[in-house]
């Protein structure tokens, strides 16, 4: 039981820092007071990212039905562009942005991407274990 509130605990926080990066750079990339974010078509990743985040942790939010696939998908989007911007960032250099001390974010996002899915189906199967009759 007290595995399943840490767990709980880890995922919210990972997504809390998650929402927390992407809510930073967009708010910079939108104030003009930083590098932008690099964009597609003329919508900006980190916005793209910032969305998925949000849905991610409001399908934490309560057991209504759409949670999982929710989750899933703002999750298959962060880590689709997590993944690629960590691809392009180790071919090409500078393309996404950089933290204070010059990390790309697309190599943070990716970690988190990781972990939050790995804390998320530990979560579901420590939940179905407990329910289990």
């Amino acid at each position: 039981m007290l595995l399943i509130y840490i767990v709980r605990i880890a995922l919210w926080l990972l997504l809390a820092i998650g929402l927390y990066g992407a809510l930073s750079i967009s708010y910079i990339t939108a104030s003009g007071s930083g590098k932008p974010c690099p964009d597609i078509g003329g919508i900006y990743i980190c916005y793209i990212v910032l969305a998925s985040f949000g849905g991610m942790v409001l399908a934490q939010i309560g057991t209504w039905r759409l949670r999982k696939p929710v989750f899933f998908t703002g999750w298959a989007v962060t880590f689709f562009i997590a993944a690629t911007g960590t691809v392009l960032e180790l071919i090409n250099g500078n393309t996404c942005p950089k933290s204070a001390d010059n990390l790309p974010m697309c190599y943070v996002s990716f970690a988190l991407c990781i972990g939050i899915i790995t804390l998320f189906v530990v979560h579901s199967i420590l939940i179905a274990k407990k329910n289990a009759p």
